[in-house]
């Protein structure tokens, strides 16, 4: 439960707050996410920004803090989806920004900051991206969302009927006071 969990398309991030949902990602179309229980976070995924992370942590650490600002909680019995072109839009500023970062001319010098006139740029897109919510999920999602629920239950009856039928099984360590764990127990 206090574990993170995030879906990503390539125009969304949804991330889970201890829920069931479902991510509708068609070709050509928004990304959608249904929320049947609890709530999901949803914002724009910048594929360019991802990539430009872990090359230039700092130079991007800004927008990133912006776009996780633009971020809409769904709740239970909500749809929202993001607009693909107005996320596509926002990635372009992205990397437009990024692009007027020059790369420092001594390898271990800082690298400098992405200049204010491209990051309002893109606070512009961030604000531009449209995700919008309604109040109803599709009678699909939530019947995709219960047949899952059944696999898994399943799945559990299954492994509880194996460990029962299983033997014992005994561990012993040299280290004094030592503490051995096995499926997290």
């Amino acid at each position: 439960r206090d574990e993170g969990f995030s879906v990503k398309t390539r125009t969304a991030v949804a991330a889970v707050r201890g829920t069931k949902f479902v991510v509708t990602n068609e070709p050509g179309q928004d990304v959608k996410v249904a929320v049947i229980e609890g709530k999901v976070e949803m914002r724009p995924r910048v594929p360019s920004l991802d990539a430009e992370a872990s090359a230039n942590p700092a130079a991007v650490a800004d927008i990133q803090k912006r776009i996780d600002a633009a971020a809409v909680v769904v709740s239970e019995n909500q749809t929202a989806s993001i607009n693909t072109a107005s996320a596509e839009a926002l990635d372009a500023a992205v990397q437009s920004a990024v692009a007027e970062v020059k790369k420092p001319a001594k390898e271990g010098a800082a690298v400098p900051a992405i200049p204010e006139a491209a990051i309002d740029n893109v606070v512009k897109s961030v604000t531009k991206v449209e995700i919008s919510t309604e109040q109803n999920v599709a009678p699909r999602a939530a019947e995709e969302v219960r047949e899952l629920d059944q696999l898994i239950e399943g799945d559990r009856a299954k492994r509880e009927e194996a460990v029962k039928a299983t033997g014992t099984l005994t561990v012993s360590s040299p280290v004094k006071n030592a503490v051995i764990r096995v499926n997290g127990r």
